[in-house]
């Protein structure tokens, strides 16, 4: 997930620096739309870091941790992009999903389909992304 990153464009210089020329990126993650949305304290762009105690996670939303504390930077697609394109990478395309892998926590919205996918249905807002990116 990116959203552990601190710093996208270090990030970004780091995957340039170990591919090879034409070697390519393929990332899939939660959109920051669908972050921002769902957690109040989650604003979209990733410039600040957001602390959070919560327990629970995406695997188990009633799990209890010692030390729950986290920190994450919610970076907006534009930021990915950018990061990318100005480390050298070109960005063959980028795909925007109504549907995610996990339920992110939101039992009021989100069903399950018969793929395993997530969504809420009838909408075509974003809840997940794709991109794939090469070093030229």
């Amino acid at each position: 997930m990116l959203s552990w990153l601190p710093n996208i464009e270090s990030w970004a210089r780091v995957v340039h620096g170990l591919l090879r020329t034409r070697g390519w990126l393929y990332v899939a993650d939660t959109h920051p739309h669908a972050a921002a949305l769902r957690w109040a304290n989650c604003p979209y762009g990733g410039r600040d870091g957001v602390y959070d105690e919560d327990q629970g996670d995406y695997t188990d939303l009633e799990a209890q941790f010692e030390h729950p504390e986290a920190w994450t930077w919610n970076h907006g697609i534009g930021e990915i992009v950018t990061a990318l394109a100005g480390a050298g990478m070109r960005i063959d395309w980028l795909r925007e999903h109504p549907t995610i892998a996990w339920h992110l926590g939101d039992p009021d919205h989100l069903v399950r389909r018969t793929d395993g996918m997530w969504e809420v249905p009838g909408s075509t807002l974003p809840l997940s992304f794709s991109l794939r990116a090469t070093r030229e």
